[in-house]
């Protein structure tokens, strides 16, 4: 009699599991499913009457799932946006959306595997000084291996080293930062007085 009271007791705790993973995809709405499940179990809403306060949802737009957190708005037009934007395309981003606003870029030129450039972006570029001091830049960067238009913006800013800080000047002039000094890393505050 032990072995299947053993047995169910693995399986209960199994159907447990299961049922916790389920709920907790459909709480994270995880592949869509919360999405897909609120439209399972609730009822298509009547239409609204004139009484009723607030916007109605139009046919088939999508609903909130309850207790879920509305989506950011995005970011307003006339400001930047706080995350580096990647490679070639990203490129074109960062100095349009620059232009828009008057704002200088800083150009981030590295290689994944450089040993350097690793170093660089987890001492320097993450610290919290110098991410508040670049809120107001475009910021991009740029893996010059990453294909031929890569490379291409790399040897138009005369990229030699890895790695390698440009800021571009709201009229377009570009100069160098410097990141390191006889093999040393600069300081946070070194690059925040460079870069103004």
């Amino acid at each position: 009699m032990t072995e299947p009271s053993a047995r169910s007791s693995r399986i209960a705790v199994l159907s447990l599991l299961a049922i916790l993973i389920f709920a907790t995809a459909v709480a994270l709405d995880l592949g869509g499913l919360g999405s897909w499940f609120q439209k399972m179990l609730m009822p298509a809403s009547p239409a609204p009457s004139s009484s009723d306060a607030g916007p109605a949802a139009a046919p088939g737009e999508a609903r909130p799932f309850p207790g879920a957190q509305p989506p950011a708005p995005p970011p307003p037009p006339d400001s930047l946006t706080q995350a580096w934007f990647l490679d070639s395309p990203g490129y074109d981003g960062a100095i349009a959306e620059a232009k828009k606003v008057n704002a200088s870029v800083v150009i981030y030129f590295r290689k994944p595997q450089c040993e350097p450039c690793k170093r660089v972006e987890h001492d320097l570029l993450a610290a919290p000084e110098l991410k508040r001091a670049l809120e107001t830049k475009g910021k991009v960067r740029i893996d010059v291996s990453a294909g031929e238009r890569e490379a291409r913006i790399a040897g138009q800013y005369n990229v030699q080293e890895l790695p390698e800080l440009i800021a571009i000047a709201p009229d377009g002039s570009a100069r160098r930062i410097a990141l390191t000094r006889g093999g040393i890393l600069m300081s946070p505050a070194q690059v925040i007085a460079a870069l103004r």
